[in-house]
């Protein structure tokens, strides 16, 4: 029988997880209804911010909050340039162009994961827990 406590932490953690949801989808809905593009690289945006907030807490020891704050900075940064880059290659309205700007980036992304795996050894972030 599970606890109050355990069912208040799984409520919390759904809580947290669905705000999570809310916010990709915030920024999705955002850039597809003001700018009529479909935004694929958003979801890899989001977990590169994720890695580099594991990497600076797990590697260089800044608390999860401040960790934050800095990957904040750094993704927003990070979409200035790749902003920059794809619309520099092709006009605003060519959508075509714009999707094979962003096409490598998913593959891009799990060069990273595979990397921070390496940065990180002791622990596992790919994968789901117990898999072989």
């Amino acid at each position: 029988m599970p606890t109050n406590e355990l069912i208040l932490q799984t409520f919390v953690n759904g809580l947290l997880l669905g705000g999570i949801y809310a916010v990709a989808a915030l920024g999705l809905s955002l850039v597809f209804g003001i700018m009529d593009i479909v935004n694929l690289a958003h979801g890899h945006m989001l977990m590169i911010g994720g890695y580099v907030a594991i990497v600076l807490f797990t590697a260089v020891g800044i608390t999860p909050l401040v960790g934050m704050v800095v990957a904040i900075g750094l993704m927003f940064v990070l979409g200035m340039a790749l902003q920059k880059f794809c619309s520099s290659t092709s006009s605003i309205r060519d959508s075509n162009s714009q999707s094979s700007c962003c096409s490598d980036w998913p593959s891009c992304c799990r060069t990273l994961g595979s990397i921070s795996s390496a940065v990180i050894p002791n622990q596992r972030i790919s994968g789901f827990p117990g898999a072989a």
